[in-house]
């Protein structure tokens, strides 16, 4: 199973982080500055899922901005946290110690171990540094599960000769609540390789194009987006529009969707808005929502549907 998530590790920009037990796990870049502060602070970074095997859990800390400013280079291994005491806990109070796993520099337990269950709380706490740092989060108790075959064009941007392969999703929301949603499509395409034979070549749309183009580029309404919640559209069928600049011929396309709450929700958004105006000098500094008491970071959740269209 693939999670994807973001990470808060690092002065500037992280690295791609190591998968673990089979698990693909996917990290845009974030810049930690948002986190900087007066003191060492504990950063709690989590997103669970009952379709997850793993429950995974990063602690790392912030220094004070004025050590960074003296020392922009600090390296990615003195912001982590190592022997952190972290428990996991639920609404009836049951709880688990989650260890730290070396390898994957997380502290790592088997879901199977201490079930993620839709509709339940989870607690976590962390100790370190001398403090205790603790966040809530419960998981979304409904997912989408009515997705709409995606749509399939090969497409010319309105400016230019440029051509674009594009990728219209659609899902039904689930009526009578305020949902928030995590949208990604990923293409198996037909590749002719220098012996002409063929393999496949997996392409992750792009549902972020609106912050990178003008919409009439694209003809791309303005309300596309990679997070999207049902505000004003409850019970509908909502829609996603991705692009990729290959256009061979797709296969396959695999959708998921995610069902998230409203941390997670409001995480990314701000993730997506830093990056975008990360060399903008006149705006103002995007500040990342934290759910974390008695430190900073996100802890939160999600339901997975996913399901796989052939062409």
């Amino acid at each position: 199973m693939k999670t994807y998530i973001h990470s808060l590790i690092g002065t500037l920009l992280l690295s791609l982080l190591m998968s673990s037990c089979g698990e693909d796990t996917f990290v845009t870049p974030v810049d930690i500055g948002s986190f900087l502060s007066t003191d060492n602070e504990i950063v709690i970074t989590s997103f669970i899922a009952p379709q997850n095997d793993l429950i995974e859990v990063e602690i790392s800390k912030t220094f004070p901005l004025s050590v960074v400013l003296n020392n922009p280079k600090i390296p990615e291994e003195d912001f982590l946290i190592k022997d952190a005491s972290v428990t996991l806990k639920n609404s009836k109070n049951e709880d688990i110690t989650v260890p730290y796993n070396p390898t994957s520099k997380k502290y790592v337990v088997a879901s199977k171990d201490f079930p993620i269950l839709a509709g339940e709380t989870y607690t976590i706490e962390v100790t370190a540094l001398a403090k205790t740092a603790t966040a809530s989060t419960t998981i979304p108790g409904n997912a989408s599960t009515e997705l709409e075959k995606p749509i399939i064009k090969k497409e010319e941007a309105r400016f230019g000769s440029s051509t674009y392969l594009s990728a219209e999703i659609s899902w039904k929301d689930i009526a009578s609540e305020e949902n928030f949603y995590h949208v990604i499509a990923i293409a198996n395409e037909d590749v002719e390789d220098i012996d002409n034979s063929f393999e496949i070549n997996l392409t992750q749309f792009d549902f972020n194009h609106h912050l990178f183009y003008e919409e009439d580029d694209f003809g791309i309404e303005d309300d596309t987006r990679e997070y999207i919640s049902d505000a004003g559209r409850d019970g509908a069928f909502l829609k996603a529009k991705g692009i990729t600049g290959n256009t061979r011929e797709v296969k396959k396309v695999t959708v998921k969707i995610l069902t998230v709450d409203k941390n997670y929700f409001e995480y990314h958004q701000a993730i997506k808005k830093q990056e975008f105006f990360e060399d903008e000098i006149f705006v103002e500094p995007i500040t990342i929502p934290s759910n974390v008491n008695g430190g900073k970071g996100v802890f939160s959740s999600y339901q997975i549907t996913e399901e796989v269209f052939t062409f």
